[in-house]
């Protein structure tokens, strides 16, 4: 009995881990876009967990292209088409585009320049 519960502890454990890590896959074309939030964000192109420093930082508002969402860190795709994964709390949904048509300016009426006005006619009385 206690070689049986021995092996299926650590089944049963890694179970349920594993259950609850949901990884979201997107692909190329239906990638959302995020915005990073944060004031710097690194971006590390060899891995969430790569030992020298970050390869590239993201100021905030840079957009990105998600296309992985693990527990922690994400895959995305930079706005130059490099790949690298960023920490989840760095970044936002973007902004949606308004959907409203934008409206034309109003025509503005031009007016003569005074240099370039037809002369005042000279009367003779």
């Amino acid at each position: 009995m206690r070689i049986v519960f021995g092996v299926l502890r650590p089944v049963l454990a890694s179970t349920l881990v594993l259950t609850g890590c949901h990884t979201f896959h997107y692909d190329d074309a239906s990638a959302p876009a995020m915005v990073v939030s944060s004031e710097t964000a690194p971006v590390f192109f060899h891995g969430p967990t790569q030992f020298k420093g970050p390869d590239a930082n993201l100021i905030k508002g840079a957009e990105v292209n998600l296309l992985t969402k693990e527990v922690g860190y994400s895959y995305v795709r930079l706005y130059d088409g490099r790949r690298g994964y960023m920490a989840n709390d760095d970044l936002a949904p973007a902004p949606k585009p308004s959907t409203t048509p934008k409206q034309k300016p109003a025509p503005t009426v031009r007016k003569k320049a005074a240099s370039k006005a037809w002369p005042v006619p000279q009367f003779r009385y």
